[in-house]
C-alpha cells in the first residue's frame, strides 16, 4: 500500500511460507522499490507492475493478499487477468476515505502535495501509526523507524504524493461485480480510516 513497506508484514511471512510459496513486493516508488522518472503512478500501471514481476518470476498464477490502498492496485490487477489470481484476500479495503487525517489529503494536491511531502517527518509518521495501531504497545521507536525508513529523502515522498494523486479508484469500483475470483475481505471493528459501511460496498 502507499506508504508502506514489506516491514508491514514482517511477522505473517513465517506463517504464510509454512503452507505457500511466498512472494512480496515493494510495488514502484514504495517501500524500497525504484522510483524512476517519467512513470506516472497510476492505479493500472501499478497493476501492470505486478503483471511483470509475475511474468519475470514465470508465476502463472498466485493468491493476492492486498491491504488498505494496495488492495486498488490488486482488485485492478485481477479484473485485468482474472485467470492469473486464485484467490484474493483484501484488509481493509479501499483508497482514500473522508476519515483520512488531512495531512493524507493535502498530499493528493497538485497545488500542495509536493510542497506537504517535503513536510512528512517522522513525527508525522508517528502521528499517522498511532492511529493505526489498536495495540499501542507494538508502537516502538525501532517500528516507527523502520515504517520512516523508506519515506526518508525527497524523491521517496514526492512518490508518495505523486501515488496518492494518482490513486483513482473509480475504474476499479465500477468493475467490482465483474470479479469472479474467490474474494476475502478482511475489516477491523476499531478501522478509523476505512468504514463498514465502504466494507459493505465491496461486499455487495
Amino acid at each position: 500500500g502507499i506508504g508502506q513497506s514489506l516491514y508491514t508484514w514482517r511477522d505473517v511471512f513465517e506463517q504464510l511460507c509454512e503452507t505457500y510459496t511466498v512472494f512480496a513486493i515493494d510495488l514502484i516508488g514504495m517501500g524500497y522499490s525504484s522510483r524512476p522518472e517519467g512513470y506516472d503512478y497510476s492505479v493500472a500501471s501499478q497493476a501492470e507492475t505486478i503483471n511483470g514481476f509475475m511474468d519475470a518470476m514465470q508465476i502463472s498464477s498466485a493468491h493476492l493478499l492486498a491491504f488498505s490502498t494496495g488492495t486498488v492496485y490488486a482488485l485492478q490487477f485481477t479484473q485485468q487477468h482474472p485467470e492469473k489470481v486464485g484467490g484474493l484476500m483484501l484488509i481493509s479495503p479501499g483508497a482514500l476515505t473522508p476519515e483520512m487525517p488531512f495531512i493524507v489529503h493535502m498530499l493528493t494536491s497538485s497545488l500542495i502535495g509536493s510542497i506537504a511531502s517535503k513536510l512528512f517527518t517522522v513525527k508525522t509518521g508517528r502521528k499517522l501509526l498511532d492511529m493505526c495501531f489498536f495495540d499501542h504497545t507494538l508502537l516502538t521507536e525501532e517500528a516507527v523507524r523502520e515504517y520512516y525508513m523508506p519515506l526518508t529523502g525527497v524523491p521517496a515522498r514526492l512518490a508518495l504524493h505523486y501515488s496518492l494523486r494518482g490513486l483513482n479508484e473509480e475504474e476499479v469500483m465500477q468493475n467490482l461485480r465483474y470479479i469472479r475470483n474467490h474474494t476475502l475481505i478482511l475489516m477491523g471493528e476499531d478501522d478509523k480510516w476505512h468504514t463498514k459501511e465502504l466494507t459493505e460496498i465491496f461486499h455487495s
